[in-house]
């Protein structure tokens, strides 16, 4: 399957001009320790997300080539290891009419990423093709071999950690007014090195790839970080069992990190090495309520969502994809 359209009245109407399958796996062991103290509980808890992938994205029409007897597409193998960590205090009972919720939080997470942009043709490659991606191709047909297929790759291996810490607080006011107040304080880094791999042909009638330059080249070690204080408020009027009304105001972010970028690349198209944080408030305000001795509820809810920075996926050139 692929997302490559080129009419959005019509979904099933698509360019591609190459099979774009995707496969995943992920897995995620746990595991979780209570110490009951009494009056609260010390809760531990660890966890490890593991993710591997592979797919296949059709660049033929983004790359003006539907018209060509050029095929291309970028397959990439994806990696995460990604272990958690939380220790959290957590009340049994108020304290001073407070309940109350607070811990720690460290994150480490491992990520490689290849991908390999590959120009196929049936026999020789056309060198009428204009931008960069012409100026590549004309370049290597200048080396009078009869290619096929180019690749060009691109190496990231990236290292981030977060580390923070929250609380969460509740009390209850005149017996229908309960305010809940929270926190969490987060820093985040991001390492890691990318680079481009070796760029490669195929001869006809051969599958494997010949190297022409069998290193990575433009190695670059990056580095990104971000911190902040992310509030939420909330403040809920319960003048019955069966009726109640809320309002709450809560930050929240999305990790920042390093694009598949090499600094030749950088230079030539001004796609940046790093991308920060994203963040967002979260306004909300709603009415739930309860009808039949609980056989129907209806709720009303409204919202407002401030996002600021969003990491978007942009194409420079049609030919370096970056956040």
């Amino acid at each position: 399957s692929g997302n490559a359209i080129n009419d959005v009245e019509d979904g099933t109407v698509s360019d591609r001009r190459h099979p774009s399958p995707t496969d995943s796996k992920a897995t995620i062991p746990g595991l979780k320790a209570t110490w009951d103290l009494g009056p609260a509980e010390l809760v531990g808890l660890a966890n490890e997300l593991r993710i591997s992938g592979n797919a296949v994205t059709d660049l033929t029409p983004s790359l003006g080539l539907k018209d060509t007897p050029v095929q291309a597409y970028e397959p990439f193998v994806s990696h995460v290891t990604q272990p958690t960590y939380e220790l959290r205090l957590v009340s049994n009972e108020p304290f001073l009419g407070v309940s109350y919720l607070a811990g720690v939080y460290y994150m480490l997470s491992k990520q490689s990423l290849d991908l390999y942009t590959t120009l196929a043709a049936p026999t020789v490659l056309p060198s009428n093709l204009t931008g960069p991606v012409g100026d590549a191709l004309d370049s290597l047909l200048n080396l009078n071999l009869n290619l096929s297929e180019v690749q060009i790759g691109a190496l990231l291996q990236a290292k981030a950690t977060e580390r923070a810490g929250f609380f969460d607080l509740k009390r209850t006011f005149f017996d229908q007014f309960e305010l809940n107040l929270g926190g969490r304080y987060y820093i985040d880094d991001t390492t890691g090195t990318n680079g481009s791999s070796y760029l490669g042909f195929t001869l006809p009638n051969i599958q494997t790839p010949v190297p022409v330059l069998n290193e990575v080249v433009g190695v670059s070690s990056l580095s990104e970080t971000d911190k902040g204080f992310n509030p939420k408020a909330a403040l809920t009027w319960k003048p019955s069992k069966r009726f109640s009304i809320y309002a709450s105001a809560v930050k929240g972010f999305r990790f920042g990190g390093l694009n598949a970028v090499d600094g030749a690349e950088a230079t030539a198209f001004g796609a940046p090495l790093t991308f920060h944080s994203d963040t967002l408030w979260n306004f909300e305000s709603g009415v739930r309520t309860d009808w039949f001795d609980g056989r129907m509820t209806f709720d009303v809810t409204g919202f407002d969502i401030l996002w600021k920075n969003p990491q978007i996926l942009h194409l420079a050139d049609g030919a370096i994809g970056y956040t």
